[in-house]
């Protein structure tokens, strides 16, 4: 946005670790249900100025009430509780969101805050759908009466803010057409691409901080754990593998999946490293492995992060047939498509990759291609036109 011309500001929902001092926008905390936010690090209330200690002691005990008789409640009343904290999240994010000629958002809970803040301040906003929120039919019949009324809600939520938003936006061509479907408003495509220009040297590499010799074979995952990644399947792929060969997953939350560690010495756990170092840090592998599970519609359609991280770092992949992955990795000529939630087809394509040295080469070659092509600088453009178009002007922000 900076670089867009753009002084502007970013809500978040909980103290990250930022250095606020280092940021090209201001960082304002607003917490969940009105609880008042507190600058990262240091302990010190965002409220400014000791006139304002006082009150905002007693906004905390009072919403610190709020929130313990909701949940105290909601084990009964899902559906109220669920209204209830949008109402109280929307109450507080009004109240301290500074006025804007426009806003983006990023989530449709915050749609009634900013929904009032568009009005009341005559300014538009963009809707930025990461995901794909509604249940397919099969989906829908796996779920208890209560989380269909709180899906219903939520689309309730959704259905206005597409109708009320100035231009919508999502991160692929499959999710955009699942939009239109189910919407009836297109979406404009702007994808989570890697960014290059902010890259900075790590301090170490994937293949030493995992102690893995020089000779072996190492596949890296990208990504914090999450349902929707195979990772007991490449485990698995892993013990069918000769010895030389290692996977090595990159990201928070694997830490509860030690377990899987002691099945299989060859597979390593590294905690995340900062955004602006993953190109560097994990360009020592020799493949790039992409496990995501097309568990529903969304992820059917999706194109993670850890796709384009990979591609940054010209490592060839491991990908699964999901539509967007495959075509764009086709498209290139970026590696090898398996079955991810099957270890032995897993296995089948790593070694594909391992004992084809010209194969090896030539995705490796594609994917040093593919990663000035595939980049967020081609994405900004496009979020340039999206924010001019929104505003009516390019000129003034």
């Amino acid at each position: 946005m900076a670089r867009l011309g753009f002084e502007s500001f970013v809500v978040e929902g909980s103290p990250s670790a930022l250095d606020r001092r280092a940021l090209p926008f201001e960082l304002l905390t607003i917490a969940p249900l009105g609880l008042p936010a507190m600058n990262s690090g240091d302990g010190v209330p965002s409220d400014r100025g000791a006139r304002k200690t006082a009150s905002m002691l007693a906004r905390r005990a009072f919403w610190t009430s709020l929130k313990r008789l909701a949940q105290t409640v909601s084990r009964s009343l899902p559906l109220a509780i669920h209204a209830a904290g949008l109402g109280a999240n929307t109450l507080a994010l009004a109240r301290r969101v500074p006025r804007a000629s426009l806003y983006y958002l990023h989530s449709p809970y915050q749609f009634p805050a900013v929904y009032l803040l568009s009005r009341r301040h005559g300014a538009p906003f963009v809707y930025d759908a990461h995901d794909f929120y509604e249940d397919t039919a099969r989906e829908a019949s796996r779920r208890s009466i209560q989380d269909r009324l709180l899906r219903k809600l939520d689309r309730a939520i959704e259905d206005r803010c597409v109708a009320a938003a100035e231009v919508i936006v999502t991160v692929s061509d499959g999710v955009g057409r699942l939009y239109g479907e189910s919407f009836g408003r297109s979406a404009v495509i702007v994808r989570n691409a890697h960014d290059l220009r902010l890259d900075t040297p790590s301090v170490a590499d994937v293949r030493t901080a995992a102690g893995i010799p020089a000779d072996d074979f190492v596949v890296v995952v990208v990504g914090n754990a999450k349902r929707e990644m195979a990772i007991k399947a490449c485990v698995g792929a892993v013990e069918l593998l000769p010895s030389r060969y290692h996977f090595v997953f990159v990201g928070r939350n694997y830490g509860l999946l030690r377990s899987l560690h002691a099945r299989a010495r060859r597979v390593h756990f590294i905690d995340a490293v900062p955004p602006t170092t993953v190109k560097s840090f994990i360009r020592s592998a020799d493949a790039a492995a992409v496990p995501y599970l097309a568990l529903h519609s969304s992820l059917l359609n999706a194109l993670p992060n850890g796709f384009f991280h990979a591609v940054a770092a010209g490592l060839p992949l491991i990908y699964p047939p999901l539509p967007e992955v495959r075509g764009l990795a086709e498209e290139y000529g970026l590696g090898v498509c398996v079955d991810v939630a099957t270890p032995a087809s897993i296995a089948a394509g790593v070694r594909a990759l391992a004992e084809d040295s010209k194969l090896l080469s030539e995705c490796r070659h594609n994917a040093r291609r593919a990663a000035l092509e595939l980049t967020w600088e081609q994405e900004e453009r496009t979020l340039a036109e999206v924010l001019s178009a929104a505003l009516g002007t390019g000129t003034e922000h």
